[in-house]
């Protein structure tokens, strides 16, 4: 995710601030709400609101869902936040948040000034200077605070297209909200994540410890968490690497909200229709074979 946000020095006299907690969920949800109002699934979601969940949250924080829980309850009970729910996600609006985050094209320059220097002249550089930095920022892309958002909405387009264009770009389609980019999927590196996520092996690509746990807990609650593979067959192993590889993808994209409503069954079922469609013959295989399963959980996700 790329973009900034401003945090002022009299943050230090909040409330809240000494509080770990409150805190720490208090500046993510500054970090993820949208800096401008945004489209997703024919609802706009507006300048200082985040599409996300308890659950969403917990893993994004470290925290657990109950103390996740009393931190939201906290920041509403003091008129910092607003909370709507419904059965597919929660709505959360940071009441005062252009209070925390004026716009960009009002923020103050880093440049210190003389103090000699006459007012109107420093404020008059300073318009201009923030114009520059505004036209640079939006020329490169810079500014795409709310990833969750965006990646949604061209996720929802992408389901359109047949199966057969899925599968044909699915490396790019992918890339697109996968933290693990330009990676040749081969045994190999199917083996290492396996490794790193059951037996804490050589750390893998773009993948923290605290990632680790979060994967290894999903895993846990999908059965799929082994600690003995002594007995298994090539032929399993390969399977269940195929598996935890798709359950790393999803949560490393914006889909793993999803993760925690995701049951085995449904999981299970993906899995075989994509085992049923693609044969993996050869490793240039196992690419798409990933894709095509993960585009069937996909669609299973937006059932929710």
């Amino acid at each position: 995710m790329e973009g900034w946000i401003s945090l002022y020095r009299k943050f230090r006299n909040w409330q809240w601030y000494k509080d770990s907690n409150v805190k720490s969920v208090f500046i993510h949800l500054l970090l993820s709400a949208n800096h401008k109002d945004e489209e997703w699934k024919n609802k706009i979601i507006k300048r200082g609101q985040v599409i996300t969940s308890r659950e969403h949250l917990a893993i994004a924080t470290g925290l657990s869902i109950q103390q996740v829980r009393t931190c939201l309850s906290k920041l509403e009970s003091t008129n910092e936040i607003k909370i709507e729910t419904t059965n597919r996600y929660t709505l959360i609006t940071i009441i005062n948040y252009d209070k925390y985050q004026r716009n960009i094209e009002e923020q103050p320059t880093n440049k210190t000034t003389d103090t000699s220097t006459d007012t109107s002249t420093n404020k008059k550089t300073n318009e201009t200077t923030n114009k520059k930095r505004t036209e640079n920022i939006e020329n490169k892309g810079i500014e795409k605070n709310n990833i969750n958002i965006s990646t949604n909405k061209n996720n929802d387009k992408s389901t359109s297209k047949s199966t057969n264009n899925s599968t044909n770009t699915s490396t790019t389609n992918n890339n697109i909200y996968n933290n693990i980019n330009n990676i040749k999927l081969n045994k190999n590196k199917l083996n290492m994540l396996f490794n790193y996520l059951i037996y804490k092996e050589k750390n893998f690509e773009n993948l923290s410890d605290t990632d680790r746990e979060a994967v290894v807990i999903c895993l846990k609650r999908l059965e799929l968490y082994l600690t003995n593979t002594t007995y298994l067959t090539e032929k399993m192993l390969f399977q269940i690497q195929l598996q935890y590889w798709t359950i790393t993808e999803i949560y490393l994209s914006p889909y793993k909200v999803y993760l925690n409503k995701l049951s085995r069954d449904k999981f299970m079922l993906n899995y075989f229709l994509t085992e049923k469609y693609i044969t993996i013959d050869s490793e240039e295989k196992i690419a798409e074979f990933i894709s095509y399963f993960i585009t069937c959980l996909r669609k299973e996700f937006e059932k929710m």
